[in-house]
């Protein structure tokens, strides 16, 4: 069964930094990933009309000899595109974005690229995950990495049309997290206006 996995940063080699590293069991795994920084880009799939290609590095992480990391030049949903329209291999059967550093809740779903790259995946029939930790200056990456696996086994086995499941997780080592509890996302009304 493979999966995507598109996590932000890929050209950097964070799994090779000490970040954790994330093992499903009943999954093989392709990390498919922008090559820098798009917090904040929401579901943006990037320019529409371009000269040539979208800019892909190989890029290898020594933690993860065995996995295929690819680094593209475009936002997290744009990552998810590549990965299903089989850019990379068979399309997956499951996507998981992040880990983020600080959480996805509320209004601010609409604006993250580690929400946006999951929705996008839904959207394309594939179920995804969207993982983020609380901020800090020094996240406890570990236990969100803990809670992915068991995330993506929930998402895959929803009934229905495939779904989103954003997963956050708090700034504490594994062992102090109390357990998991799903919660709907809260509804907003918000009214802007500029006049000029």
């Amino acid at each position: 069964m493979p999966s995507v996995v598109s996590r932000e940063a890929a050209a950097s080699g964070d799994a090779a930094s000490g970040d954790p590293v994330v093992v499903v069991e009943w999954c093989s795994v392709v990390v498919v990933a922008p090559a820098g920084e798009c917090s904040g880009s929401g579901a943006s799939i990037g320019r529409l009309h371009r000269k040539g290609p979208i800019a892909c590095t190989e890029v290898e992480w020594p933690r993860l000899p065995d996995v295929r990391v690819y680094a593209l030049d475009a936002p997290p949903a744009a990552t998810v595109y590549a990965g299903a329209l089989g850019t990379f291999g068979p399309p997956p059967d499951a996507v998981a974005s992040g880990v983020n550093p600080g959480l996805n809740y509320g209004h601010l779903v609409l604006h993250s690229g580690t929400v946006g790259a999951a929705l996008t995946a839904a959207t394309l029939g594939i179920p995804g995950v969207a993982v983020s930790v609380a901020w800090s200056e020094h996240p406890n990456w570990a236990t969100a990495a803990a809670f992915v696996p068991a995330a993506l086994e929930y998402a895959v086995g929803l009934p229905g049309p495939a779904r989103t499941v954003s997963l956050n997780v708090p700034d504490r080592p594994p062992a102090d997290v109390r357990g998991v509890r799903p919660a709907a996302l809260y509804p907003c009304d918000e009214l802007r206006s500029a006049e000029a």
